[in-house]
């Protein structure tokens, strides 16, 4: 790991003086390499556990760049394997440490003014998140990254910032949990959030979420009949509904 991360950079070996794991996430171990010049990067690796880890790495890689060419201010990625077949043994992702000090460690000395400022700083972010448009449902992956004949929609309509990325199959590692990955369930993309997690054998997708739920889902939320009554049939299908 310490040689991926020093050519991640251009550097030897023999400039890493330092190497150690600083936190443990959901999904990966997450590790700190300091260089002799002073430069820190930090690489992430996932859990063996982890379902779907090859896809997971592509698609997050992917969705950093791309919200980065968005004005999202997010650390940069210098090296990534998506596979475990590389000298590291392992998939990983080698990117720059986000500088500064964690908010939990600074808000309770910071006056409401300045506490205002970064309030108002995180709702801009957000807001940039969510003009962020998409043409389909499922994770970003960069084009040409994926399998032959995997289904992908071209992202398009945002000139550059677009340009080499598709919208893919979700990468959400629930998919893959408890071998459901061996299911054959379609995880996208879909153009419409209330299309069937299928497709017929000729690739054309079949009916709707809503026509399959009605007779093999149930609801599972208490408001679901009042919202049903309300006005919002379709909701029946969305709100939880489990197979039977």
């Amino acid at each position: 790991m310490c040689q991926a991360a020093a050519n991640a950079l251009g550097k030897s070996v023999e400039d890493v003086v330092a190497f150690d794991k600083i936190a443990e996430g959901g999904s990966y171990r997450v590790f700190q390499t300091n260089l002799r010049d002073g430069t820190q990067v930090i690489a992430r690796l996932p859990y063996p556990s982890m379902t779907r880890k090859g896809r997971a790495i592509a698609s997050e890689v992917a969705t950093i760049a791309y919200l980065r060419r968005c004005g999202i201010p997010i650390p940069k990625v210098y090296s990534w394997k998506s596979t475990p077949k590389n000298p590291v043994g392992s998939e990983y992702i080698i990117m720059e440490k986000a500088q500064g000090k964690p908010l939990r460690e600074t808000w309770y000395s910071m006056t409401v003014k300045n506490r205002l400022d970064i309030v108002e700083k995180i709702v801009l972010l957000e807001k940039k998140l969510f003009d962020v448009s998409l043409p389909a449902y499922g994770s970003i992956y960069f084009l040409g990254s994926l399998p032959a004949g995997t289904p992908t929609v071209a992202i398009l309509g945002n000139g550059e910032k677009g340009s080499d990325f598709c919208v893919g199959p979700s990468a959400e590692h629930l998919w893959g949990h408890a071998k459901r990955d061996g299911l054959g369930v379609n995880c996208g993309p879909c153009e419409c959030c209330i299309q069937k997690a299928d497709v017929d054998s000729n690739g054309q997708q079949g009916e709707t979420l809503n026509s399959f739920c009605s007779p093999w889902g149930k609801e599972s939320l208490p408001g679901s009949r009042s919202l049903v009554d309300c006005g919002f049939p379709q909701l029946r299908a969305t709100n939880n509904c489990t197979a039977t």
